[in-house]
């Protein structure tokens, strides 16, 4: 009878390392092109640094059930001008968050100095709060706020204080000259690229014919067996999902792509999560709670499915309650913490 055993963790991490300096010195010698810039331009005294992220790309990627297409469209996909297109506009969306979190900021320092001063601040921050493209950021970013005047409540230095680093972090995102300039950056990573997606393909290839070898297998590797038995084989899939009368899922928030992958493949409209995104805290095991949240905000609208809110407390006093809901009313949102709390996250007495 055929048996899967699982891979020593430490073994692996070890056999990995070993294949890596193997492929490692075989692309020195064959010294294409590409492999040659991602050496120049990214090692000083030794390549120590390239082997250990080019390792954990590989463990990040091995998290897609479809990792080898992926690889293998990668650079055709990544390169198009409708992608960098894309990608730019994802970066300014970014920028546009730190630009809103300054108007804020802005909104908040106004309960806390006078109204010649706050209307100094919004004279100065005006072509900044309505930059509405790359370019014209840049350029709004030159600038200097005016002092506070003397005597200002603690709270205003503060507040302005959150300012001024906003501010400057949003300076070192903006190191383009123009948005020009960062499609041109995004295509000088190509060769980069191209290396990478290389020497991680080939350890892959390397990797499954040593697991092969010995019949031992990573857990990521198992869940994609178990993937793949239930979507290549439909007789499989079909006697499962009629086998199960309910499908119980508890703690969902901590559930991974891969685990969501099968859990859907064996379901039949008959699937019971329970979770809470406030209690997520093993992204760093590859938990996605947005898979928690795109269904929470879907069956809040009666999509798909329909959600049950457990907010209703009995074991607490109504002021307990109240000043747990008055602290996360301030602090947790759709950013922070992934639930707007005030909304539809409060405790009920």
């Amino acid at each position: 009878k055929a048996t899967v055993g699982i891979i020593d963790a430490s073994w692996i991490a070890l056999q990995k390392k070993v294949l890596l300096e193997t492929i490692m010195e075989e692309e020195y010698q064959r010294g294409s092109e590409d492999f040659s810039s991602l050496i120049h331009d990214f090692v000083l005294k030794d390549d120590q640094s390239i082997k250990t992220a080019i390792l954990e790309i590989s463990q990040k990627l091995d998290l897609l059930y479809d990792k080898e297409s992926y690889l293998d469209h990668y650079i055709m996909n990544k390169y198009q001008p409708e992608q960098i297109t894309q990608d730019v506009k994802q970066y300014q969306s970014l920028l546009f968050q730190h630009r809103d979190e300054i108007a804020t900021l802005l909104l908040e320092l106004s309960g806390y100095v006078t109204a010649e001063y706050e209307q100094k601040m919004r004279d100065c921050l005006s072509s900044l709060l309505t930059s509405d493209t790359y370019d014209k950021l840049k350029l709004a970013l030159d600038l200097r706020l005016p002092n506070l005047p003397r005597g200002s409540e603690e709270e205003a230095k503060q507040i302005k204080s959150l300012l001024a680093a906003q501010i400057k972090e949003l300076k070192q995102l903006c190191h383009y000259q123009d948005e020009a300039e960062i499609k041109t950056g995004i295509m000088l990573t190509k060769p980069y690229a191209t290396a990478l997606v290389r020497i991680i393909q080939t350890l892959d290839q390397r990797l499954t014919s040593l697991k092969q070898q010995f019949d031992l297998y990573e857990f990521t590797d198992i869940a994609k067996l178990a993937i793949k038995l239930v979507t290549d084989y439909p007789d499989v899939q079909a006697e499962l999902r009629t086998s199960f009368h309910e499908i119980l899922v508890d703690e969902y928030q901590d559930t991974s792509d891969l685990q969501e992958m099968f859990i859907t493949a064996i379901s039949n409209h008959n699937i019971y999560m329970v979770g809470d995104i406030k209690q997520s805290i093993y992204r760093f095991r590859n938990a996605n709670p947005d898979i928690f949240k795109q269904k929470y905000n879907a069956y809040r609208e009666h999509q798909d499915g329909k959600k049950i809110d457990l907010n209703k407390n009995f074991r607490s006093r109504n002021t307990v309650l109240e000043d747990i809901n008055q602290i996360f009313n301030r602090i947790m949102d759709d950013k922070v913490g992934g639930a707007m709390y005030q909304k539809y996250h409060q405790l009920v007495f």
